[in-house]
């Protein structure tokens, strides 16, 4: 009897340690205020999962990818992980705010809680570290979504600055077509004819 409840109590040991080797979601937050708080404190970057209960890649990834040891070395160094539910409380006004689709939606931001990366789907280990080095790189180089609205909102939008912002939407992986639209709409009906309006 005893070397059974030592034997049980061993596999329940290493079943755990399985388990810890992965990314550590947090879920000690009641907002995304709190989240920001955490992550400005131990000065670390925030990685969201946005997903839903129905989700089936959603579901691979938490099954398949999120408990690998080298997923979780890499993203419990660099970042505060957290899993926010989009169709469940907080997780419906941060999936409007971030314009949140489509599931699983990997979502990065800066320690004060601006978005520097975004991703999508079930992606390998590989790809998934791949995404958050480039997080890491796009906050050190200070692109950000803001710095784009802060160029989308200048009077005199040349097409050149268009093409940069452009090229930030894409390093970002932000959704294109609401900055053509956005860009469009502010065009004289007739430029839309111009070869260099969009050079």
């Amino acid at each position: 009897m005893k070397q059974t409840i030592i034997i049980l109590f061993g596999c329940l040991m290493s079943f755990t340690n399985v388990l810890g080797q992965g990314i550590r979601f947090s879920s000690a937050h009641n907002s995304w205020e709190d989240i920001v708080r955490e992550a400005s404190l131990e000065k670390k970057l925030i990685f969201v999962d946005t997903y839903t209960t129905w989700c089936s890649p959603c579901k691979k990834m938490d099954a398949d990818i999120f408990p690998l040891k080298e997923v979780g070395d890499f993203f419990n160094q660099h970042f505060i992980s957290v899993k926010i539910d989009a169709w469940n409380g907080m997780g419906v006004d941060f999936a409007k705010v971030n314009d949140v689709n489509e599931y699983p939606t990997y979502l990065f931001f800066s320690p004060d809680g601006k978005p520097v990366m975004r991703g999508k789907g079930a992606i390998s280990a590989k790809d998934l570290i791949a995404l958050g080095k480039e997080a890491i790189k796009n906050y050190q180089n200070g692109v950000s979504v803001e710095q784009i609205e802060d160029m989308m909102n200048k009077t005199d939008l040349s097409p050149d600055d268009f093409q940069k912002v452009l090229n930030y939407v894409r390093i970002l992986r932000l959704p294109m077509v609401g900055y053509i639209e956005r860009y469009l709409d502010r065009l004289p009906e007739d430029s839309l004819y111009n070869n260099t309006t969009f050079v």
